[in-house]
């Protein structure tokens, strides 16, 4: 790094199948890799763990009173990725 240039700084993001969430989650401008990782971990896991309480709500449910357009969006495991 050159004498005056800002650090390039990190961020976490949590992506669903390659995107980011239609309301996007994330937090940055951490000094390191380590910190975003120590930043992100606990928000995927709390969000994580909302998901699958209201995957097991929704399987519950009645078919005929589920969200038919949305299904396909609600499928697969949403990921933490770290970026610069």
């Amino acid at each position: 790094m050159r004498r005056g240039e800002w650090p390039i700084p990190w961020i976490w993001e949590i992506f669903y199948r390659s995107k980011p969430l239609v309301v996007r989650m994330w937090g940055g401008y951490f000094k390191s890799h380590d910190a975003a990782i120590a930043a992100g971990r606990p928000v995927l896991h709390e969000f994580l763990t909302v998901h699958h309480a209201v995957q097991s709500a929704r399987q519950r449910e009645p078919r005929a009173h589920r969200d038919f357009g949305l299904e396909a969006a609600r499928s697969g495991t949403p990921v933490l990725k770290i970026a610069q």
